[in-house]
């Protein structure tokens, strides 16, 4: 997948955490309704100095980052 692709291109991974987006839409509609959504874009994790036995930790620490910036009702 993504974390592959980076690390087979030496390409940074950065992570993003959206919140909001089931405040703005429901499930199983294409209607929006009016909200707040957030969109953090967190600093690149290099990849240049990993090897391929390291991806399963890449998405580990991609998952925390992520998470850690979840508003609370997210969590």
């Amino acid at each position: 997948g993504a974390f592959q692709i980076a690390y087979d291109m030496k390409l940074p991974v950065v992570p993003l955490t959206l919140n909001g987006p089931f405040d703005v839409m429901s499930r199983n509609t294409l209607l929006f309704t009016p909200g707040t959504l957030e969109l953090v874009i967190h600093p690149p994790i290099p990849t240049e100095s990993l090897s391929e036995t390291d991806i399963p930790q890449l998405v580990e620490r991609s998952k925390e980052i992520i998470q850690e910036a979840l508003w609370e009702k997210y969590k």
